[in-house]
């Protein structure tokens, strides 16, 4: 364990209770460790959940997962993520330095994700997972209930949250020559499924939680089974296929003002030790 290498910070201010009677014994610190994502601290949540102290600000970043494999504990994911994955694993191999860039991990599997909360709990010397549909909701609506977006239920509100991918998306423009838009652009040539934009390029939420609505979907730990349809083109490539609850909406949402933080149901296929999808992890701690 390296708790000689964990960094408390104290926030400036207080992250709001999330109800009458929770006392907020995580909020208002905030824990990392070199290389590590921050976890912001975050009030009791109700009883239904687990024991989440924190919550990481952002999603976890390819810089991030690449510190677990520079100590040799976790290994570059393969590259043929995604139902029509382009290239093999030797490109990431010959090319994993490009990926050095604060930009959604999106590329991982399954085996990948465990490792690196694995690694991270060693670090922490805290119990590191994925957070269910239900913990993911809770956090980025800040506590409240029922609400459509993270800022409340009204669309224009909204104008200076989507205003982070267009500023986003105008940076790209402006800024194609420089760093750090060039680096994206190389790792991109190696795996066109490199999804979302850098991230923390939307406002935080009262938490202080960046892009749950918007960048990459995200990851959550409902996980069923699933049965191809019988007239898929290809039946025996799902077998043992299993499906993933994913929410957060991607940075590419055009209909935005007709969505919400939950949305319709959607699921990312788990098959074959891979994703079918571009998706992004954003990791809790557990008391």
């Amino acid at each position: 364990m390296h708790f000689t290498r964990l960094i408390f910070i104290l926030l400036a201010s207080a992250v709001p209770s999330s109800g009458a009677g929770q006392s907020d014994v995580s909020s208002g610190t905030s824990m990392t460790c070199e290389g590590c994502p921050t976890f912001v601290g975050v009030p009791n949540p109700p009883p239904s959940l687990r024991r989440i102290s924190h919550v990481a600000s952002v999603e976890l970043t390819w810089n991030q997962y690449l510190a677990a494999f520079d100590e040799d504990a976790c290994p570059i994911p393969r590259s043929d993520h995604g139902i029509d994955g382009l290239g093999q694993r030797h490109e990431l191999d010959a090319n994993i330095d490009l990926f050095r860039i604060d930009w959604p991990a999106t590329l991982l599997g399954p085996a990948e994700v465990d490792c690196y909360a694995d690694w991270l709990s060693s670090k922490l010397g805290r119990e590191v997972v994925v957070p269910t549909a239900e913990e993911w909701l809770w956090f980025a609506r800040s506590g409240k209930e029922n609400i459509r977006f993270p800022w409340g239920d009204d669309p224009d509100g909204g104008t200076a949250a989507i205003g982070g991918w267009e500023a986003a998306r105008d940076d790209h423009r402006e800024h194609e020559v420089q760093v750090p838009y060039v680096d994206w652009r190389r790792a991109r040539r190696v795996n066109q499924h490199l999804g979302g934009v850098r991230v923390a390029q939307y406002p935080p939420t009262e938490w202080g939680l960046y892009d749950v609505f918007g960048n990459a979907w995200e990851l959550t730990a409902d996980v069923s089974e699933w049965t191809p349809p019988a007239d898929a083109p290809q039946p025996n490539m799902f077998d043992g296929a299993k499906r993933v609850r994913i929410l957060g909406q991607s940075h590419g949402l055009v209909r935005w003002q007709d969505a919400s933080i939950e949305g319709n149901p959607n699921y990312a296929m788990m098959f074959d030790g891979r994703y079918s999808t571009s998706v992004a992890v954003r990791f809790v701690l557990l008391d």
